[in-house]
């Protein structure tokens, strides 16, 4: 089984997880043996082969063939998609009915490429509003609003950089509200904490109390991690 391991001065406890990705990180003390090391993932390698299973089915969604019937993900919900023959462009969410209206509904280059124009100002209008939004909640210490980039990101949902500049990955649209405000507070929390210490936890509990849960609920719909 192949594994990282991460060494702290400050840790004084060993602990194993398993991203999305299927990467096993070990986190221990500095002077931790690799031969205590190797015996303790031994020991827990039922837990840690069950948890790379379920990542690996995750990771291995159904194959999209954007036409009317395939069901798309927004906000956490699933919406069948509908294809409209039109003279005119566009796309509509109605009841639990993602509508594309397009000349070329027979076209799964056009179609893919509608929904994923929607998601992407969906994301940019969303994302950048809600960001605004919930920085005056999290804002009692007098900091500027760090400016807040849109993207498409690998592996991540979000990340504060050291310049203070928050970056939030678009298809956090496709995950629930709650996970979304999860996230953005998440990277608030790093403008004042930079690590993943106790004082971050701390702080990140003022903002959003049930914070492990959606990190859970988050997990659920691998590919990414926050930073």
């Amino acid at each position: 089984m192949e594994y990282t391991i991460q060494y702290f001065k400050a840790r004084k406890t060993i602990t194993i997880s398993i991203n999305p990705q299927g990467e096993v990180i070990i986190r221990a003390p500095q002077n931790t043996s690799t031969k205590y090391i190797e015996s303790l993932v031994e020991k827990k390698s039922t837990w840690i082969n069950k948890k790379l299973d379920y990542y690996k089915r995750l990771r291995k969604p159904l194959k999209k063939t954007y036409t009317s019937g395939d069901n798309y993900l927004l906000f956490g919900k699933d919406y069948k998609l509908v294809l409209i023959e039109d003279l005119t462009s566009s796309v509509e969410v109605l009841s639990n009915t993602l509508i594309i209206r397009t000349k070329h509904i027979d076209d799964y280059i056009s179609v893919k490429n509608a929904l994923n124009d929607f998601y992407i100002v969906t994301a940019n209008d969303y994302l950048a509003k809600r960001a605004a939004e919930l920085f005056t909640i999290f804002n009692h210490y007098n900091l500027p609003l760090p400016p807040v980039h849109i993207l498409k990101m690998r592996g991540k949902w979000g990340l504060c950089t050291a310049r203070n500049e928050i970056k939030l990955n678009r298809d956090l649209i496709k995950v629930p509200k709650e996970c979304i405000d999860y996230v953005i507070f998440h990277e608030f929390c790093h403008l004042l904490e930079k690590n993943h210490q106790q004082g971050f936890y701390t702080l990140l509990a003022r903002f959003v109390s049930n914070w492990k849960l959606l990190r859970k609920q988050l997990q659920d719909y691998g590919i990414a991690t926050l930073d």
